[in-house]
């Protein structure tokens, strides 16, 4: 809906009807609906609605100041999301007073009050919810969950390289070549009676197509920065809805430039080209809905309204872990702290967060998500252990699964240390395996 706004701002319900259903096929491709650049994409697109007047100097303040608004919201959720996009407006005005020097339009926004009043936007939402953060944790550990651990593990641990025998994975390159050419077409971009139509030959509406163009190619370029290291589509989620709506402005605004038809076609036919593959993915998920819910048995099997499992409703889960989760349930109070780790803690892939949601039960630790480079440290293990000894949770809980998957990255290097599996050795006792579970329980 925000995207047809857009549009329709613009004069151009017509591509927006384009663009918004685009969007919706990639979304729904996707999936992955808990992943927090959702809500960061929802907010960046607002902030293009809401900036788009300050392009033409048509609204006084108020434009930035909900942009910045906007993009101090999308930093509650992500931080490094919340940068990405609060450089992609800085760098659309920047970019577009310099067009507009160049040109010698005299209505265009000034640079620096224009980034000032953006900050102050982001800063009065953003800097109130911050402080309350590090009020009840502490900066220095903020600082550490935050920057300095994804800034000193995240690249060595996680990073995948790309997979070129994969054609599905090509369409990776399209953000930052679309980001690219859609910041071409813009520069390039004049006004007139063959590029505007009759309709909209305006100076208001050319530069707010223009900043349009430019901030969403500026979005799609930086967002890219998110999926450089696990290279996917799917990673690449965030930059690539910004994608989408620089190829429709650009093939909206292409004839204001000389071969900027071209530009647009080479923006748009491979973006369709990728788009093949969503609206296969959406195809397939729409017809397995609708032989789930046409089969009334096949739901009712599925989904499960037990006593203690009311979480899990109609998804899946393994029922070893199902069986393990009761056991747990009849052995500790609702109000009881578990702790749920791995076979061994040298070398990490995944841990099962899900199991302290479906048993209701909270962490004995703020070390609940693991990380390889965090809770293979001595430093980090032996913290957990403190929390451990300190709470003393009655149930501990023990998972195998994940052992043999190695990736080729340095996640597969076993770290040598064993304070956090020595410490629950010495202190728990074997009381149940389910497959690859094992339950312990705190030695009196």
């Amino acid at each position: 809906m925000l995207i047809y706004a857009i549009f329709a701002r613009m004069e151009s319900s017509r591509m927006g009807m384009i663009a918004a259903a685009a969007s919706a096929l990639w979304l729904a491709a996707f999936g992955y609906y808990g992943y927090p650049i959702y809500p960061c994409l929802l907010m960046t697109v607002l902030s293009v609605y809401f900036v788009l007047p300050e392009y033409c100097r048509e609204a006084g303040r108020t434009p930035l100041l909900l942009a910045g608004g906007c993009i101090g919201v999308t930093a509650l959720f992500r931080h490094d999301v919340g940068a990405l996009a609060a450089i992609s407006h800085i760098a659309a005005l920047t970019l577009f007073q310099v067009k507009a020097r160049l040109e010698g339009v005299e209505r265009s926004p000034k640079l620096i009050p224009a980034v000032a009043l953006f900050a102050v936007g982001v800063l009065l939402v953003a800097v109130p919810v911050w402080s309350l953060v590090m009020v009840i944790a502490s900066p220095t550990e903020v600082l550490r969950d935050l920057v300095i651990i994804p800034m000193e593990t995240y690249g060595r641990m996680r990073s995948l390289p790309f997979k070129w025998n994969s054609v599905n994975n090509w369409g990776v390159f399209l953000p930052p070549v679309v980001g690219l050419t859609g910041i071409v077409i813009a520069l390039n971009f004049r006004g007139g009676r063959a590029s505007m139509g009759a309709k909209v030959a305006t100076a208001t509406m050319q530069c707010m197509r223009g900043g349009a163009l430019l901030l969403v190619a500026c979005c799609s370029l930086f967002f890219t920065l998110k999926g450089v290291l696990r290279i996917s589509l799917r990673h690449l989620a965030l930059a690539l809805v910004p994608s989408l709506l620089t190829a429709c402005l650009a093939w909206l605004l292409a004839p204001g430039s000389r071969h900027g038809r071209v530009l647009a076609l080479l923006l748009a036919v491979p973006m369709a080209l990728v788009s093949i593959g969503a609206a296969i993915v959406d195809y397939t998920t729409l017809m397995t809905n609708k032989e789930w819910m046409l089969n009334s048995v096949d739901a009712g099997d599925k989904c499960h309204s037990a006593a203690g499992l009311e979480r899990l409703g109609c998804f899946k889960a393994d029922q070893d872990q199902l069986a393990a989760i009761r056991f747990v349930q009849e052995r500790t109070a609702d109000d009881e702290r578990i702790f749920v780790g791995l076979e061994s803690h040298d070398r990490i892939f995944v841990n099962d967060v899900l199991f302290y949601f479906l048993s209701k039960r909270l962490s004995a630790t703020k070390w609940h998500h693991f990380d390889p480079g965090v809770q293979t440290t001595p430093e980090i293990q032996t913290e957990m252990v403190g929390e451990l000894e300190a709470i003393k949770p009655k149930i501990v809980v023990l998972r195998s699964d994940w052992s043999d998957i190695r990736e080729p990255n340095e996640s597969s290097i076993s770290s040598g240390v064993s304070i956090l599996n020595d410490f629950i050795r010495a202190h728990y006792g074997l009381v149940a395996t389910f497959a690859g579970i094992q339950i312990y329980e705190l030695r009196h």
